[in-house]
């Protein structure tokens, strides 16, 4: 009775049912409710249409066949459309709603006889394939997109099921499935249709999973992202700066960029605080362009950002600097030539990873410190216990005398 595969039909079905209610009721307070929604229909769908196709010789064949195969198309068209409009992709629900009557019409009336039963599955079991196979295609192309592994997990899962609904299509199609649906239970069609029960209704759960995952990945996004800027924040840079120090030492080591707006408060009370936000993005925008791509921006609050580099030393790190002032201050002028703002940046490198992010910083401010205390508009960098000055043209290692 275990493996009775009537019982399991039904139960299967029942909780597709169960399943489908659930995530119908839940697209109500769903971030993207359309696909959600479409997907809990389809889940209704396949539950009507297993629990029918198990109650067959309880019902009239009318309704438990025709009606049943019909549910089980209509869900399985349903679901490729909620996957679409999960993958993004614009689902044309016209098209599939003309499909799916067209389809109705044929599993109707185009074999309105019991004795069609292989027929009617081959039937039924390459048109699910077909759209569980494209499903597949939608789950592998968010995966190199997106880089979810519940996108994997769905392209796999359904990879399976429609290799598993075309295998069933071919042993119906020669003559290998018997004359009823629950009939020799010692078959290869017997316990393909036991493995494939269960899996294609709780497959469906694999889509809430990526939703789910791809909204953590979102909030996680905006939790480490300035919401002016676009940067990163301490948040975000404390984590990369986390990641980095488990990895193998690099050549170089890493160095660390502050850079602080300069004259931000004459901007703020010259030409009001939408154009001192207009500076801060310009700011990151700035920073992001000059760094090298492995680089990371970050804003720490008000008009100061960190430039961390890794694989860069000092020599290396001011070049990256006085690009940034330099196309900051090419920017300023011709925005704000009355005000004029700059930036001053202090940097400080290290060589080995018990180096903590807070020690790092540190000796950043005290360069920085010392570039606003020499003028500002200039780069500065901490050297063992000094501070000196990088003029734009220095040759590698040709800093200034240090300054006590």
């Amino acid at each position: 009775m275990l493996l009775d595969l009537r019982t399991i039909y039904l139960v299967t079905g029942v909780t597709a049912i169960v399943l489908g209610l659930i995530q119908y009721f839940a697209s109500h307070v769903a971030d993207e409710p359309g696909w959600l929604r479409g997907s809990g229909v389809s889940l209704l769908l396949l539950g009507t249409g297993m629990a029918l196709g198990a109650s067959r010789d309880h019902l009239p064949f009318a309704l438990s066949t025709p009606v049943g195969n019909a549910a089980t198309v209509l869900g399985y068209l349903l679901l490729l459309a909620s996957m679409r409009s999960l993958a993004r992709s614009q689902p044309r629900w016209l098209a599939h709603g003309v499909v799916a009557v067209g389809l109705v019409v044929l599993l109707t009336w185009a074999y309105p006889e019991a004795d069609d039963f292989a027929t009617r599955i081959a039937v039924v079991s390459v048109l699910c394939a077909l759209c569980d196979a494209w499903i597949a295609f939608l789950g592998w192309r968010i995966y190199r997109r997106e880089r979810l592994i519940t996108a994997r997990m769905v392209g796999a899962c359904f990879t399976l099921t429609a290799l598993l609904l075309l295998v069933r299509a071919g042993l119906a199609a020669f003559s290998q499935a018997g004359p009823t649906l629950f009939a020799q239970a010692s078959t290869p069609f017997y316990w393909l249709s036991l493995m494939a029960a269960p899996i294609v209704t709780l497959r469906a759960m694999l889509l809430v999973l990526l939703a789910h995952e791809r909204s953590q990945r979102a909030w996680e996004a905006l939790a480490h992202r300035d919401a002016l800027t676009g940067a990163s924040n301490r948040l975000g840079l404390r984590k990369v700066f986390n990641r980095d120090r488990r990895r193998h030492a690099l050549a170089h080591g890493r160095s660390l960029l502050l850079i602080d707006a300069d004259r931000l408060k004459q901007l703020n009370d010259s030409h009001g605080h939408a154009a001192g936000d207009q500076m801060l993005r310009t700011l990151a925008r700035v920073a992001t362009d000059s760094a090298p791509a492995d680089a990371t921006v970050a804003r720490l609050g008000g008009d100061e950002f960190a430039v961390l580099l890794p694989g860069q030393d000092l020599d290396a790190a001011a070049r990256v600097a006085h690009a940034i002032r330099q196309a900051f201050h090419a920017w300023s002028a011709q925005a704000y030539p009355d005000t004029l703002p700059t930036v001053s940046v202090g940097m400080a490198h290290c060589m080995d990873s018990r180096t903590t992010k807070a020690d790092l910083l540190a000796r950043a401010d005290a360069a920085l410190y010392a570039a606003k205390q020499a003028g500002r508009d200039r780069v500065f960098g901490a050297v063992e216990k000094d501070v000196r000055e990088w003029p734009a043209q220095a040759a590698p290692g040709a800093a200034q005398a240090p300054l006590r």
